[in-house]
């Protein structure tokens, strides 16, 4: 136990003289808070200036069914309340907004004048273009509007029926006011949910949608790091510093040295995980970035070892990466290529927040490659 407590303080002492080592630790957490810092901005592909016409009984009903609700949402959309709908119009002309939407103050008694068609509209819509994303920014408008004239639709129906003429009309809408169910949809464009359907953390807790990669960033990162250390490694194999090394066992070396240098920076983006907001539990979260630093150590060993070459090695690192961009859920998920998506140590992390199937697999792919790369192979003795 003495000389593991020695071999491990000895290998991180060296690790952390390496200036590319420390850049990627430090590089970890500053990438949160950029993130966090980016999102708590203006981060909507559109914006929408709300106006709210006055109405001659000082009414500013919009502005609780409407405006309101609408301010509190954060995504795809970025809504602005303005005073002046002329200095909003010339802005939409400029380029710098997307759309106007007016609003009536007295929004009861102009919903009731549409339904008996002495209206036209209810909010009438300024924009240069119609494009797709202004018309799904209107149905987050129809989802506050539409039960609002629905109820009142009812209500005039009800109002008509012959059960209910002799009836009191003030009891009748006591009762009607008690038992309608007003079905607002208070969801954003985008629900950001996982694989089991639980809703993501992130969203709960107010962050934007533009966090949601963070986790699968993290885990580059880390995979990232595990590539930098085999280098190291390798590199002072090349030179013979290890040659003077009372090494009886060179694969568990070049494993400690892995599972050193890729476990500060899974801790790293343990740490930095729990900041983003994309932090379940600690019980599934630390099970799994265990299991996720273990396969990456005895992936870029094993791969290390398949290639030999410290040159080509370090040459396929760009193309690994590129490959988990693309073939892991990061940003997407793709399928139609799970011979080289189970190669890579990122596809099982990112599939096993919400899969026990996946976990189990990702268990027997650590096992695996851990073990296949202490393996000596002919014509090997080190790393």
């Amino acid at each position: 136990m003495k000389k593991i407590c020695i071999w491990f303080l000895l290998l991180q002492k060296r690790l952390l003289k390496k200036p590319l080592f420390l850049l990627i630790l430090f590089m970890t957490p500053a990438l949160v808070l950029g993130m966090r810092q980016v999102a708590g901005k203006k981060s909507g592909i559109l914006t929408v200036f709300l106006y709210e016409a006055p109405a001659e009984n000082g009414l500013r009903e919009s502005t609780e069914y409407l405006i309101e609700p609408l301010m509190e949402k954060h995504g795809l959309v970025q809504y602005e309340i303005t005073e002046d709908p002329e200095e909003a119009r010339e802005k939409i002309a400029r380029g710098e907004a997307d759309a106007l939407w007016i609003m009536p103050g007295n929004l009861k008694e102009t919903i009731s004048r549409f339904l008996e068609g002495k209206a036209k509209t209810v909010v009438t819509i300024a924009c240069r273009e119609e494009t797709v994303y202004l018309t799904l920014a209107r149905e987050q408008l129809y989802g506050y509007l539409y039960p609002l004239i629905s109820k009142e639709a009812a209500w005039r129906f009800m109002s008509t029926m012959r059960e209910f003429r002799k009836a009191d009309k003030e009891e009748m809408r006591s009762y009607f006011e008690q038992y309608y169910i007003e079905d607002f949809i208070p969801n954003n464009l985008v629900r950001v949910a996982h694989l089991d359907n639980s809703e993501f953390q992130g969203i709960r807790e107010g962050r934007n949608y533009l966090t949601t990669p963070l986790r699968g960033i993290l885990a580059l990162l880390v995979l990232f790091a595990g590539f930098a250390v085999t280098l190291f490694c390798l590199q002072d194999k090349e030179r013979g510093l290890l040659s003077w090394l009372p090494i009886k066992n060179p694969q568990a070396y070049s494993l400690g040295y892995l599972l050193i240098g890729t476990g500060d920076a899974a801790l790293a983006a343990y740490a930095a995980l729990y900041l983003s907001g994309s932090f379940t539990t600690w019980q599934k979260e630390l099970p799994l970035m265990v299991l996720y630093f273990l396969a990456v150590s005895g992936f870029c060993l094993l791969l290390s070892r398949i290639l030999r070459n410290i040159w080509v090695y370090g040459a396929t690192i760009p193309v690994w990466l590129l490959a988990c961009i693309v073939l892991t859920p990061i940003f997407i998920d793709v399928s139609g290529f799970p011979l080289i998506q189970y190669l890579l140590p990122p596809y099982y992390y990112l599939n096993a927040l919400h899969s026990d199937v996946m976990t189990v697999r990702m268990i027997f792919y650590a096992v695996i490659v851990c073990l296949v790369s202490l393996i000596p192979l002919p014509g090997q003795s080190r790393i």
